[in-house]
């Protein structure tokens, strides 16, 4: 007759807490015979099924998931939950993966310590614009909220940003605030990204790093512009009109709310 373990001795030997073993007990997956006097015991056979419903738990599987599986499913059904899961944990790790990029993107961007001295042209991959404001009114499109809700599941890898589309307006320009995100990325992750949505195409642009104390006043927008409009005619360069602003973080500085980050201005 196989050897019969305490429920403290049987749990410690398969790397359980007695708890685990009496909440699986509930679902009459890892059933003890019990004493007269009240004490669980396990036989030593007993400890492949604990060691299934670890397995099974691990793949995150819910407790009535697992009865099915051990009590019910042939090797068929229970292939096509192993492949559900899979499927799912795929999509953890694309999710946990763009996550990771977009950190070291931040990261690399803020430790520059940069200045708006430091401005670069660059060939700007194609991205997505989602408008959610005009000036500071939220804009009321059924449409736009619908989208909305599924992108902010992605943020950070989608980034809060302004767009202003004429840098050239005086005295105040008028602005969007929404949100953007790499068109490839919004594939990857299959986002959608229909009209109230813009695609902004692979382009030649100025790309001006900015940390700045942050306030929604008209002011404050039109000096992004004036920054732009100065490294423009200093560097004798010219714009197509537009200008975006990709907000990397916020923090706290000296006492003052502030933004990092960068000017984008497709040009000519």
């Amino acid at each position: 007759m196989a050897k019969q373990y305490k429920i403290g001795e049987f749990s410690k030997h398969l790397g359980v807490t007695p708890e685990f073993l009496k909440h699986y007990e509930q679902y009459g997956l890892i059933p003890p015979s019990i004493s007269e006097s009240g004490y669980r015991y396990y036989p030593f056979e007993m400890a492949s099924e604990v060691l299934e419903c670890i397995k099974l738990r691990n793949w995150e599987f819910s407790l009535k998931e697992i009865q099915k599986i051990i009590k019910e499913y042939n090797v068929e059904q229970i292939l096509d939950l192993y492949s559900e899961k899979a499927e799912e944990m795929k999509e953890i790790i694309s999710f946990y993966e763009s996550l990771i990029s977009d950190y070291e993107l931040m990261h690399n961007w803020i430790k520059k310590n940069v200045t708006p001295n430091d401005w670069t042209i660059e060939n700007i991959e194609s991205f997505v614009f989602l408008p959610h404001s005009n000036q500071l009114d939220f804009i009321h499109d059924p449409k736009m909220y619908s989208i909305m809700k599924q992108w902010v599941q992605w943020m950070p890898m989608v980034h809060s940003s302004q767009y202003i589309p004429n840098i050239n307006t005086h005295p105040s320009p008028e602005f969007q605030w929404g949100f953007c995100i790499p068109l490839h990325l919004a594939q990857k992750h299959h986002l959608t990204y229909d009209k109230p949505c813009h695609i902004i195409p692979q382009q030649r642009c100025l790309i001006i790093p900015l940390i700045r104390h942050t306030t929604m006043t008209p002011e404050a927008q039109t000096s992004c512009t004036e920054i732009v409009k100065q490294t423009l005619k200093k560097y004798n360069l010219e714009a197509k009109g537009e200008l975006y602003r990709e907000v990397f973080q916020y923090s706290h500085e000296d006492g003052k709310h502030t933004q990092h980050c960068r000017l984008i201005v497709p040009i000519k």
